[in-house]
C-alpha cells in the first residue's frame, strides 16, 4: 500500500469505530500495533483527529 492508501485505511477503521466503547477500541488498538506499530499509531492519530472535531452534543468517549 501507498500512503495514501494507508491514510485512507486508517480514517476508514477511525470513522466506523467512533461510538464503539473505549475499552474495545483500547484493546483493538493493542492488536493493530502489535500486527504493525505504524498501523496501530495511525488509526490512533486518525480516531483523535475525529474525537477533536466531534461537534458538541456528540457522544464521544473522550471529549467527555
Amino acid at each position: 500500500m501507498d500512503a495514501s492508501q494507508k491514510e485512507q485505511l486508517f480514517g476508514n477503521l477511525a470513522e466506523a469505530m467512533q461510538d464503539v466503547p473505549e475499552r474495545i477500541i483500547a484493546r483493538q488498538l493493542v492488536h493493530f500495533y502489535k500486527v504493525d506499530p505504524d498501523y496501530g499509531s495511525g488509526v490512533a492519530k486518525k480516531l483523535a483527529w475525529i474525537w477533536r472535531n466531534t461537534p458538541p452534543g456528540r457522544n464521544s468517549p473522550w471529549l467527555s
